[in-house]
């Protein structure tokens, strides 16, 4: 953790702190997360963001945060850094005094975060990368993608620094597993540290790579990844792992990046759409030439002590000792269906996600996407949008090749459901579907009728133009299938699925995959919404594939006339009442509840078993 103190400004006590400032008594002080860095020949160095300094700079520097130096920090502001390491007593270490060495601005990714939040979006009102409102979106952006390079200002830091530097084999950034989308990670660090250093230091938090932009300047590695990870305010600067090294008492095999904070609407709507994190990488190589420049790194250590090779010191390519050379961290096998047959669709101005489901080229997506906007606001079944006529064309794309822009090919729309499914059926000329393009494998009613309670991902493009976005495939973001909607008039089968993973504008039409098999469980559609407007990401309700079944089995015969899309299509009173999301039968009557989850039913039974003995009577579940 790292902790910088100092007189307060009377603008940051109007309120321009952030919610990692406190001020108190004329003094203001904030914290933020950081990490170790090997710097070669000026010894172990500590790297976190420079949004922490931010209210300690000249004012006239704030606005070009990549243009600051030491200089402008005030000669008032004290930096202390306290170390939290897993071989390290349970008090984290005393702090100690640290300065600013120098400042390194990420400019491959501040390009791609420029690119990506340049792009047409469902939000109005422009971005916020960090948490600082007072700046401006491009000060913001800049001062997110910049960071501080502290060195300690005596010899008990500088032990306390190399004890837990990387060339001491103490875990660092020595060897870090390449990054793959869909890879589980968790960051490790302190957030509201000015608060309650004892309680949150140390902290835990856990998620998914979701997307990644590359750096097409140069090389196609991505240079900024996208997380479903919730950044608490201070964790910032966390180092993330792979998700691999489960125990966190045991030391990582090396962090994969820098948390560098959230991106969310700067309306304030809906809160954070992602966290930013940076590969370390690229870290490595903002720090590597500072020895070069002739900075003066850590006093008091010995000729010998801090003196390894840094981690990465050539230039970020696979050429060189980078993550692209070490083995790739675990991704779960929805991430590779996900590339496979997650697209995004443009139709009327707008876009959607979808998937492919036949190798005749069959892509299943939303009604809503071919709805008129102005005919009305809301989802589905009451108050939707008045359909127009079936448009006849759409335009789809796959992941890109690495380094390359998406290439949208032309689909016919062969269907527009206006019945209680939102869904819309359109077709790729089979001859131009990309080599890796594959179709999704539904899942089976008898998985969907038990899946409560089972680890899914949820595939597609959210929240930014997949056509201008620089995004190097579709988004993912982990959760829980919450329910299955068992509906008797379907035979028990499930009518709707009910998830937690983030959804936002965008994803409809996306994919619900098992986390695990990557089996296609159900189309999403949308997430649900308050009467007074506010969206809730994490509920959200998707098609079961058993209700898509019918339609795929049509698209794989070989009739002449086509699908008999009327009968598809054919009014269905007990699956609209589910769709309409109004109605208060009770749930005795509307439809079935289903079994417990597994892991639940063995809690009860051991609870009862505790209780009451093995006579007692258990709960039907």
């Amino acid at each position: 953790m790292v902790e910088v103190e100092g007189p307060d400004p009377k603008a940051v006590r109007a309120g321009v702190a952030t919610p990692s400032h406190t001020a108190r008594n004329g003094t203001l002080a904030a914290s933020c997360s950081g990490i170790v860095v090997d710097g070669g020949g000026i010894g172990p160095v500590i790297v976190c963001p420079l949004t922490l300094l931010l209210p300690f700079l000249r004012p006239a520097s704030r606005e070009h945060p990549m243009r600051v130096s030491p200089a402008d920090l005030s000669a008032h502001a004290r930096i202390r850094a306290r170390l939290a390491a897993p071989h390290l007593p349970a008090a984290g270490g005393q702090p100690f005094e640290a300065r600013l060495l120098a400042v390194r601005g990420l400019h491959a990714v501040h390009a791609a975060l420029t690119r990506l939040t340049a792009a047409p979006c469902t939000h109005a009102g422009g971005w916020l990368a960090g948490w600082d409102s007072r700046l401006g979106p491009a000060a913001a952006a800049a001062a997110t993608c910049t960071l501080a390079v502290l060195a300690p200002a005596g010899e008990a830091g500088a032990a306390a620094l190399e004890a837990v530097s990387p060339g001491a084999g103490k875990g660092g950034c020595g060897s870090a597993p390449a990054m793959q989308l869909g890879a589980g990670i968790f960051a490790v660090g302190a957030p509201f540290g000015t608060v309650a250093p004892a309680h949150f230091q140390f902290l835990l938090a856990r998620g998914m790579l979701s997307g990644s932009v590359p750096d097409c300047s140069r090389l196609p590695q991505p240079v900024l990844w996208l997380s479903d990870l919730v950044c608490l305010p201070g964790l910032e600067g966390s180092p993330v792992h792979a998700a691999a090294a489960t125990d966190a008492a045991a030391t990582p095999t090396g962090p994969l990046g820098v948390l560098l904070g959230p991106l969310a609407p700067r309306s304030g709507g809906g809160g954070a759409v992602a966290t930013l994190l940076v590969p370390m990488a690229c870290v490595l190589e903002a720090v590597r030439d500072l020895e070069n420049q002739g900075v003066a790194g850590v006093a008091g250590l010995s000729a010998e002590a801090g003196r390894g090779t840094p981690s990465f010191v050539g230039p970020y390519s696979p050429e060189t000792p980078s993550t692209s050379k070490l083995p790739a961290s675990p991704a779960p096998p929805a991430a590779a269906a996900a590339g496979r047959s997650v697209v995004a669709v443009k139709a009327r101005g707008g876009w959607a996600s979808g998937v492919l489901v036949s190798h005749r080229g069959h892509i299943l997506t939303v009604a809503h996407l071919f709805a008129d906007p102005g005919g009305g606001a809301g989802g589905r079944g009451g108050g939707e949008p008045k359909p127009l006529p079936t448009p006849r064309a759409a335009w789809v794309a796959w992941a890109p090749d690495p380094g390359r822009p998406p290439r949208w090919l032309p689909a016919r729309v062969l269907h527009v459901f206006r019945g209680p499914m939102d869904l819309a059926v359109l077709q790729v000329e089979r001859g131009v579907l990309p080599r890796r393009a594959a179709p999704a494998a539904p899942a089976g009613d008898a998985a969907l009728a038990r899946a409560a309670g089972r680890d899914v991902v949820v595939a597609g493009y959210p929240t930014f133009d997949p056509a201008a976005s620089g995004l190097s495939g579709p988004v993912l973001t982990a959760g829980t299938l919450s329910k299955a909607r068992l509906v008797v008039a379907l035979r028990g089968r499930p009518a709707m699925l009910l998830t937690s993973a983030s959804v936002r504008s965008g994803a409809s039409g996306g994919g619900l995959l098992d986390r695990d098999s990557g089996a296609l469980l159900g189309l999403v559609t949308s997430n649900a919404r308050h009467v007074l407007g506010t969206t809730y990401p994490h509920l959200n309700f998707c098609i079961p594939a058993s209700l898509l079944r019918p339609t795929l089995a049509a698209l794989l015969e070989e009739r002449s006339a086509g699908p008999d899309w009327a009968a598809l299509d054919a009014p269905d009173p007990a699956l609209s009442r589910v769709w309409r999301l109004g109605s208060r039968e009770a749930p005795d009557k509307q439809g079935l509840e289903p079994p417990a989850p597994r892991a639940l039913q063995e809690l009860l039974a051991e609870q009862q078993g505790e209780g009451g003995g093995a006579g007692k009577a258990r709960p039907r579940l």
